[in-house]
């Protein structure tokens, strides 16, 4: 069976038409900040909590190996987190610094 032979009568064939526009878009290269932030930290977190086993818990102390390393954890992440915020921005400028130009081609089917 062809089309004509299950068409209404009366009714038109549409076929899709295609338009296509073109713009010019920047480029800017960024960063992500969540990885660097997320690694910066979760490194530092780690450290500090390696570093506090170096250190003797003295006996008879008031705190707990435990104690010392969740403390250094959480200082190290703090730390990490302001020096990979720092880290971040300075590569965020560095990067900006590569920008371009583009040919964008917009595609409308009705």
């Amino acid at each position: 069976m062809s089309d004509e032979e299950t068409s209404v009568p009366g009714e038109e064939l549409h076929l899709p038409v295609e338009t296509q526009t073109t713009h010019e878009v920047g480029l800017v290269r960024t960063v992500r900040y969540g990885p660097i932030l997320g690694g910066s930290a979760a490194l530092f977190a780690l450290l500090g909590f390696l570093i506090c086993f170096f250190f003797p818990v003295e006996e008879g102390a008031d705190y707990t190996v435990g104690q010392v390393a969740g403390f250094m954890l959480v200082v190290g992440a703090a730390i990490g987190l302001g020096i990979g915020a720092l880290l971040a921005l300075l590569l965020n400028r560095i990067a900006r610094r590569r920008t371009g130009a583009a040919i964008a081609v917009l595609t409308t089917v009705r």
